[in-house]
């Protein structure tokens, strides 16, 4: 991060000659990591889900404790994305495990 900031910096991208205003620093956290590497597999269909993850019944009523995530009833099912769909993947993944994580935590608490 600290070479790609000086690039933002500097204005320049050596390493893969990224034009200027395409550059952004890398500066607030939370940070996640990935390796990609050039090649590409991707998936169409699959489940429809609402903006928590929740999958969705034939009906539009969420399924209790069952959440999608990544490509899995893609947003994007109509179209092929290529490499776009990562974005989807982490953030679909980190929603799917927040709401899952919350509704475990709810039924862990005791009743008044």
């Amino acid at each position: 991060m600290e070479t790609w900031n000086a690039a933002v910096a500097a204005g320049r991208d050596t390493a893969f000659g990224r034009l200027p205003e395409t550059m952004a620093p890398i500066s607030e956290p939370p940070f996640y990591f990935g390796r990609v590497r050039p090649i590409v597999i991707n998936t169409q269909g699959g489940p429809r889900h609402d903006v928590r993850q929740r999958v969705l019944d034939p009906f539009g009523a969420p399924i209790p404790g069952l959440y999608a995530a990544g490509e899995l009833g893609s947003l994007f099912g109509h179209i092929y994305m290529s490499g776009g769909n990562l974005a989807e993947c982490v953030v679909g993944g980190r929603t799917a495990g927040r709401q899952a994580a919350e509704a475990r935590s709810r039924a862990l608490q005791p009743e008044a």
